[in-house]
């Protein structure tokens, strides 16, 4: 997982330096270069609580003067897919237990796109088409909440994990973005954007703790997100 990491964010900083260096040679063919952060899920998260999904993303970006452009964005992806509570139980020592069973999703990944934009308003409307190319973990696991009775009291509540298993995918896909960005001043640009994605996913790794049988991983996945939007605020360099 490291290694991709390393590999995907020196895939950003190469395609970055090679727009650079388009900029010094032919300063009369691009117009502005912006960096920017995905902060949708942050205000998420703060307004109203932990969310059970979550998109971070940083992006670079350079408009050029013939309403083309061109970005590149290094992604990070949280979703927790099932959340459920199998059964309650009373163990030996009078114990509570309540069992639940998780699945979650993290997906990590390096997108390059090309796309067109228009002057609307105090602001640009734009469309984009990405290739992305990452890595996904998928997690299960049982877990007991339990609560520790002495005399009829609870004494306390502890965590057990009782099975797990993570599952690595390469993940290879496009994604299709459309938005609109408002100018909030010379340099700031705040826009609000539509990203469904499809993506293929091909098992490469995986690991088990406890008993085996309670899992099953796929060899191979699509996934499909329709309900992405995403709040970009972008600096202006």
């Amino acid at each position: 997982m490291k290694k991709i990491a390393t590999i995907l964010l020196s895939l950003s900083i190469a395609f970055a330096m090679a727009q650079n260096n388009e900029i010094n040679t032919k300063p009369d063919s691009l117009s502005n270069k912006y960096l920017g952060l995905n902060i949708g899920s942050l205000i998420t998260n703060i307004t109203q609580g932990l969310n059970t999904s979550s998109n971070y993303s940083i992006k670079y970006r350079v408009e050029k003067s013939n309403n083309l452009l061109f970005q590149s964005s290094l992604n990070l992806k949280l979703e927790q897919l099932i959340k459920e509570r199998f059964y309650n139980f009373t163990d030996s020592l009078n114990n509570d237990h309540e069992r639940t069973y998780t699945k979650l999703i993290s997906q990590f990944d390096f997108r390059i796109g090309y796309g067109i934009y228009e002057k609307l308003g105090y602001g640009n409307i734009y469309l984009v088409g990405n290739l992305l190319v990452g890595y996904t973990n998928l997690y299960q696991s049982y877990d007991d909440v339990v609560k520790y009775i002495n005399n009829g009291n609870v004494e306390g509540i502890g965590f057990v994990l009782i099975d797990y298993a993570r599952a690595g995918y390469f993940t290879a896909g496009v994604d299709l973005s459309i938005g609109y960005e408002i100018n909030l001043g010379k340099r700031i640009t705040l826009g609000l954007e539509y990203s469904p994605e499809l993506s293929f996913n091909t098992l490469v790794n995986s690991y088990y703790f406890g008993n085996t049988s309670s899992f099953k991983f796929n060899d191979n996945i699509i996934n499909s997100y329709f309900n992405v939007f995403n709040i970009n605020l972008l600096y202006k360099f």
